[in-house]
């Protein structure tokens, strides 16, 4: 059975970019997008520790209802393995849920509007790669 609820699906891409002034830096940019189906973007938040602490993104306009909103932060990455998260809340308050509350609902056989919050795991040797967190 279809259900509109399905549709309001709320999620953040993150895309990580290198100083291009100063590559010898250790200095990066997280850009990403983030949309929903309730409203207009709000806040997106940004975790560099598997989402222990959030910090906030900078967004970038236009923010308009139900649409792509771009969202950035410059991070400093100090060589340690990372985890990269980004979370997206909206005007009605609803936050990004993590793979652990969206499972809960949803169960495990669910494949569709997945929009639990992605990690990206940034290794010693600098390599990025998705992986999924609990």
């Amino acid at each position: 059975m279809y259900s509109h609820k399905l549709r309001k699906v709320k999620k953040t891409k993150l895309r990580i970019k290198r100083d291009a002034v100063n590559n010898k830096s250790k200095s990066y940019n997280i850009s990403g997008i983030a949309w929903s189906g309730r409203g207009k973007i709000k806040r997106v938040d940004i975790s560099m520790d598997g989402g222990q602490n959030w910090r906030p993104a900078r967004l970038q306009g236009p923010i308009l209802n139900k649409s792509i909103t771009r969202f950035n932060m410059d991070w400093n990455w100090d060589g340690k393995r990372s985890i990269l998260q980004s979370r997206a809340i909206d005007e009605t308050g609803y936050v990004q849920p993590t793979m652990r509350l969206l499972r809960e609902v949803r169960g495990t056989r669910s494949i569709y509007h997945n929009n639990a919050i992605q990690s990206w795991l940034v290794d010693l040797n600098g390599e990025v790669s998705n992986v999924q967190t609990m």
